[in-house]
């Protein structure tokens, strides 16, 4: 252990970083000191510096959430890598849907183990959006196994580490992100099945999922017209007959699921 003049500076300095939880620069601001020479009193006393995972842990959070395979972190995974946000050069990872599915951000915070508050904001153009996020370097890595990456709306890979038993609940939570159930046909009597995507691997991927497993023939996968500036975007229909077939096999027993689209979806079957 160094010494240092003055001794009741370094008392203060470790007590704000260890039991405040301050960060390197706020735990010695006080006494005029950089962010460095504070890092360096605290290694010279013994006192271990926290990663930048820890240091921006203000709240409780499961970090080993994404190592055990479940109904729910299936789900939880195909949500996020239709809609979540990884950031690629820090460990935030965040998903942010509109307000009117706040239900299902609060029970991934609970799943999670998340006891940081969801933030609601309101766009420019008027729209209510509520946001969950969290910082982990070990759940960053452990999605990345899964093909949830940053930047990943051009180069999402399917889950293929994924067990065949959980494929369906990645589906599923695909789906409520960038998925729908609309009506179609004459008199709006036939309904449709549908996921958008920018990624037409992960389209292929859930298309021979399907067959394979359920028999569920293999369609024509669409290709939307390219507009100025814009992704080339591709969907995955599938028509009456076919996508009632689908809720069958897509909502497992116990599981998430958005409330709001699977409503919508009994409505339209048991027309």
């Amino acid at each position: 252990m160094r010494k240092y003049d003055n001794e009741k500076e370094v008392e203060v300095i470790i007590d704000n970083y260890t039991n405040k939880k301050w960060g390197l620069l706020k735990s010695g601001a006080q006494f005029g000191m950089s962010k460095s020479k504070t890092k360096r009193i605290l290694t010279d006393n013994g006192v271990k510096i926290r990663t930048n995972s820890e240091a921006q842990r203000k709240y409780s959070l499961n970090e080993k959430y994404f190592d055990v395979e479940s109904h729910n972190m299936a789900y939880i995974l195909g949500l996020f890598a239709a809609d979540g946000t990884i950031r690629k050069d820090s460990n935030e990872i965040k998903i942010t849907l509109s307000s009117i599915d706040k239900e299902i951000l609060e029970k991934i915070q609970l799943e999670i183990g998340s006891s940081r508050p969801l933030r609601e904001f309101t766009t420019e153009k008027g729209y209510q959006n509520t946001t969950l996020d969290f910082c982990s370097e070990r759940m960053k890595l452990k999605l990345a196994e899964y093909g949830v990456v940053p930047n990943k709306t051009t180069n999402l890979i399917p889950p293929i580490k994924l067990n065949p038993l959980f494929i369906p609940d990645y589906i599923r939570g695909y789906f409520d992100g960038d998925g729908c159930i609309t009506t179609t046909g004459y008199l709006n009597h036939g309904i449709e099945w549908k996921i958008v995507s920018a990624s037409k691997e992960i389209l292929d991927y859930f298309e021979n999922y399907f067959f394979e497993q359920f028999g569920v023939p293999k369609i024509h996968i669409h290709w939307r017209k390219k507009e100025k500036n814009k992704l080339q975007l591709y969907d995955l229909r599938y028509s009456t007959n076919f996508s009632k077939q689908l809720y069958d096999i897509l909502y497992t027993p116990n599981a998430l699921f958005l409330q709001r689209k699977k409503e919508r979806y009994e409505q339209l079957i048991m027309k």
